[in-house]
């Protein structure tokens, strides 16, 4: 019932926005990817990324993967509202998200993610004092960055936590991460939010064995909302995560989405 009532309001909120001519005032800017490339080697902190899916969770829908629950909608909404410089992770987004509007209306060509995650991170981010907003493509396969430049994000770190549902990414990144420990953590690529507890204990458990400490260690996640949680968790325990979305699937591989239909 609470996701329910939490759905409906926020769809009608929304529907307000679009009759209002897309109008609400954007505060903030988003950095280019190599800017927000930088600045996330330079920080050392954690990554979460957000878009159109994450803002379907947090104003109470289901993703066809991810099933909504009141727990997962509360700790999605707290990663934004709790955004601040002392906060140990930086939020990313679609910059189309939190583009302003043309004539009044939305960029037709990123509509979805306009209606929702625009006006979700917009009614939800504080509105000044808040770290940078990096750019949330910088995984895709037409990102501007390369592999190596990706890479120098883990590169120098001893032990990796690749968090992800495919064993055979793990093997093939394992086969150009020779100098590096590597520990696969298995999460399903359905309803993963399932595995979040299981994945949390066994990072941190494992992690507090390294001879070289926390800080010596940073987790790859790959899990849709769940990933979110995860990164922001372990980002609270001391441990560095870095929500890499579907960069193994596409980017790692030089693979490009069809995108014609």
């Amino acid at each position: 019932m609470h996701l329910f009532f939490k759905k409906v309001s926020s769809r009608l909120l929304m529907k307000c926005h679009e009759h209002l001519g897309c109008s609400m005032k954007v505060n903030h800017h988003i950095l280019s990817q190599p800017k927000s490339l930088e600045e996330l080697i330079s920080s050392g902190k954690s990554l979460i990324r957000f878009g159109d899916g994450e803002a379907t969770i947090i104003e109470g829908g289901h993703l066809y993967f991810q099933r909504n629950s009141a727990d997962l909608m509360r700790r999605m909404r707290s990663i934004i509202q709790d955004y601040a410089f002392c906060a140990p992770y930086l939020i990313a987004l679609p910059p189309e998200a939190m583009a302003p509007a043309v004539d009044g209306q939305a960029p037709k060509k990123n509509l979805k993610i306009w209606r929702k995650s625009g006006f979700i991170f917009s009614r939800t981010l504080p509105k000044s004092g808040i770290p940078p907003v990096l750019d949330a493509m910088m995984f895709r396969e037409d990102t501007l960055l390369s592999n190596a430049d990706i890479s120098r994000i883990w590169v120098d770190y001893n032990t990796i936590y690749f968090v992800h549902s495919n064993y055979k990414y793990f093997i093939d990144f394992c086969s150009i991460s020779k100098n590096q420990k590597i520990k696969f953590i298995n999460i399903s690529s359905a309803n993963a939010y399932s595995n979040a507890a299981r994945a949390l204990t066994e990072i941190t458990q494992h992690a507090k064995t390294l001879s070289d400490g926390l800080s010596s260690a940073i987790a790859l996640v790959s899990g849709g909302p769940a990933g979110k949680v995860i990164v922001a968790e372990l980002a609270m325990r001391g441990i560095r995560g870095v929500d890499v979305g579907h960069y193994f699937d596409y980017k790692f591989y030089d693979i490009r989405r069809d995108r014609s239909s």
